[in-house]
């Protein structure tokens, strides 16, 4: 074995689907009370920031449930790269795949993989369609990934989050000076 297929101990390569598959829970939004819906457009290529959302009253056809902490990925375009960990429930597009939260993959540790270029890279070789390219859960589960144990998970979170924080407050800092060099 090389030196570069050495992982850290405790640490596996292992294919997505068998660390998380997609839910099937389904509702009508004519069946439940008034809840958020996210759609495709909602969530912003390539950041993975929620731009908005809809209400389950102006949806009509079946969609998508998730809750807290559920990882959505749009499948429609994966170019696009429109990834979501909400902190709230709802309903989703039929063309988001909800992978539920579980007890021994974080959810944000996935989101941030999914943002990767490699991964962006795989789903976007692996779609069916021409005019409306989709790559299917199915395909996405033989996505080898890395994992390390839960703990380290949340501890590589937390410093890419602290790495972002200090990165906003750069760029604030930066346009800061621009304006005052405008001024001068």
């Amino acid at each position: 074995m090389s030196e570069k297929n050495v992982l850290p101990q405790g640490w596996e390569n292992i294919k997505l689907g068998d660390i998380t598959q997609p839910s099937k829970e389904k509702v009508n939004p004519l069946e439940i009370s008034d809840i958020r819906y996210i759609g495709l457009e909602h969530i912003e290529k390539e950041t993975g920031r929620l731009l908005g959302y809809g209400s389950s009253g102006d949806i009509r056809s079946t969609k998508s449930v998730f809750r807290s902490g559920d990882l959505l990925y749009g499948k429609l375009r994966p170019y696009l790269n429109k990834v979501y960990v909400p902190d709230f429930e709802g309903i989703c597009s039929t063309d988001i795949l909800v992978f539920p939260k579980n007890s021994t993959t974080d959810n944000r540790f996935l989101y941030y993989r999914f943002l990767s270029s490699d991964f962006v890279r795989f789903a976007n070789q692996n779609v069916s369609g021409v005019q409306h390219p989709r790559v299917s859960a199915k395909t996405l589960a033989e996505f080898e990934i890395n994992v390390p144990p839960l703990p380290e998970q949340e501890r590589i979170v937390a410093k890419i989050e602290e790495l972002f924080t200090q990165l906003d407050a750069g760029v604030a800092e930066l346009e800061q000076a621009k304006a005052q060099l405008k001024r001068y």
